[in-house]
This record gives C-alpha cells, structure tokens and sequence, in this order.
C-alpha cells in the first residue's frame, strides 16, 4: 500500500540548466511547397525532445535550402509540408546525397 503510494505520487524532476557538451542543432528543409505549415511545430518538438530525452537541443531556429553548403553542417534535417515541395532534380540529387552519407558531406 505505502509503495503504491509512492510510486502513484508525481514527481518533477529537473536538470542543470547549462548541459555541458554539445547541443544538437538540426535545420528545417526550406522549399518550393509549403515548407513551414505549422510554425510551433519545431520549438514543440524541440521542447518535447529536450524534456524527455538525454539529448541537449539548442532552440535556436535554424533554416537552410537543399542547394546552400551549409545543409551538410547538420545532422538532422526537418521536411514539413502539406503538398509536393517541387524539388528540382539538382534538389532531389543533392537530398539523396545527403540521406545517402548520413547528413554529412563525403567531401
């Protein structure tokens, strides 16, 4: 009975507020569809992933198009979109790369 208490009792738990290792920072995908059909969608997450794993995110908003150099900087790309993001055959090529190596860029 006491045990079943204890266990039915909420409990809060929190971390420390600066996590010391390296946030994980991923971009949403901007592109020729509707590419940000829900805004809140990403802090959301963000939020969700942050409360319920070990994993240190950086809330920090970051966007980036399939042809910029960049998009080989992140390991996590987002894709949102109600209808077809009307990707180029460069784009889709460059996508392909991308999910092909891991997110990263075999240089």
């Amino acid at each position: 009975m006491r045990l079943a208490k204890f266990l039915s009792r909420t409990q809060d738990v929190t971390g420390p507020s600066v996590r010391p290792r390296q946030q994980l920072v991923f971009a949403q995908l901007v592109h020729g569809g509707n590419w940000n059909p829900n805004p809140s969608a990403v802090p959301l997450l963000l939020k969700e992933l942050a409360s319920n794993t070990s994993v240190a995110v950086s809330f920090e908003r970051v966007t980036v198009q399939l042809n910029d150099p960049q998009i080989f900087n992140y390991p996590l790309l987002y894709m949102a979109g109600q209808w077809d993001p009307k990707l180029s055959k460069e784009e889709l090529a460059i996508l392909h790369r991308y999910i092909t190596n891991g997110g990263v860029d075999p240089g």
